[in-house]
């Protein structure tokens, strides 16, 4: 569905895993062209069936810096929302604590997780 060094979005039949590499954007320009064909890639997809998604954030560096925070802002709701359910899978207590601020902040309704056995438990409930 999209593969490039920053995401791969993939569907997994009763939903569909965006995982996050450990691969930085390097500037503004990187963050906009990337998730542009994220947003794409995720409209498609829920044109096509609205299915729960799972997002993996455990190999994401942190980053709270400004310009960052802005621009990711911006892109958020555009690929998170509209998904039956949304469960985001982050590596530490922080990352957990970081992303329930941003949904909670951007209005989406997410299970944010440590466990991959039980974030994939619950994503395949539906």
């Amino acid at each position: 569905m999209h593969s490039t060094v920053f995401h791969t979005l993939e569907d997994r039949g009763s939903f569909r895993h965006l995982v996050r590499s450990n691969v930085p954007y390097p500037d503004r320009d990187a963050i906009v062209a990337e998730h542009t064909q994220l947003s794409d890639a995720m409209q498609l997809a829920r044109d096509a069936a609205a299915k729960p998604l799972l997002v993996d954030l455990r190999r994401a560096a942190g980053r709270a810096d400004p310009e960052f925070e802005q621009a990711m802002a911006i892109w958020r709701s555009a690929f998170l929302s509209g998904h039956p359910r949304l469960i985001v899978l982050v590596a530490t207590e922080l990352g957990r604590t970081h992303v329930e601020g941003h949904m909670k902040s951007d209005g989406n309704v997410a299970e944010v997780l440590l466990d991959e056995a039980e974030a994939l438990r619950r994503v395949r409930e539906g």
